[in-house]
C-alpha cells in the first residue's frame, strides 16, 4: 500500500504543478483513489479521459521499471464527477 501511495502523490504533485492557475482549486478539494490493476488499464483510463476532456496527469514510475502507476486529475465538479460513478473505490 505505501507504494500505491507515493505513486499517487507523484501523479497529484505533476499534476498541481502543470495546471494553469484557472484550473487549480481555491479551497480544498476530496481526493478519492480508485485502484486499477494494470497498466494496461490504466492507459485505457487515461485515453478515456482524453476523450472526455478531463486535465489529468499519467506519472511514469523509472524506478524498478514500474512504467505508469497513476493518475491524477483536475477537481471535478458538476457533471464531470458522474464519469467516475463506473469506477469502484480503493478499499484497504
Amino acid at each position: 500500500m505505501a507504494d500505491a501511495i507515493i505513486q499517487a502523490s507523484h501523479a497529484c504533485l505533476e499534476l498541481g504543478l502543470s495546471l494553469p492557475d484557472n484550473k487549480k482549486p481555491t479551497t480544498t478539494s476530496h481526493i478519492i483513489l480508485l485502484p486499477c490493476k494494470n497498466e494496461e488499464k490504466l492507459l485505457n483510463i487515461h485515453d478515456l479521459l482524453d476523450e472526455k476532456g478531463i486535465a489529468h496527469s499519467l506519472f511514469f514510475e523509472p524506478d524498478d521499471n514500474m512504467g505508469y502507476t497513476a493518475i491524477a486529475t483536475e477537481p471535478q465538479y458538476n457533471g464531470n464527477r458522474n464519469f467516475f460513478k463506473k469506477f469502484q473505490l480503493w478499499e484497504n
